[in-house]
């Protein structure tokens, strides 16, 4: 999914060693683009965020130049989106 510049519109936490999106603004970027939560982030700008803290990752989303990638996992009981 891609976004430009100005606010994301969504919340993240750290959970179980994954940076899981926790809320999602209403009419912002993140939910004109479909990020609901419970979504991973598993790339930015084409970087694995594998194994960072929360930290780290809003770090590199704050370097990174927009408009910006970032890649979401969703696992619903085996349905992988």
């Amino acid at each position: 999914m891609t976004f430009g510049a100005g606010e994301l519109g969504f919340g993240v936490t750290n959970f179980e060693g994954d940076i899981k999106v926790t809320s999602v603004d209403e009419g912002g970027q993140a939910s004109l683009l479909g990020v609901q939560p419970g979504c991973v982030i598993m790339e930015v700008a084409g970087v694995s965020v594998d194994g960072l803290s929360k930290a780290e990752v809003l770090e590199v989303i704050g370097r990174a130049q927009r408009p910006m990638t970032l890649v979401f996992h969703l696992d619903l009981g085996g349905l992988h989106i």
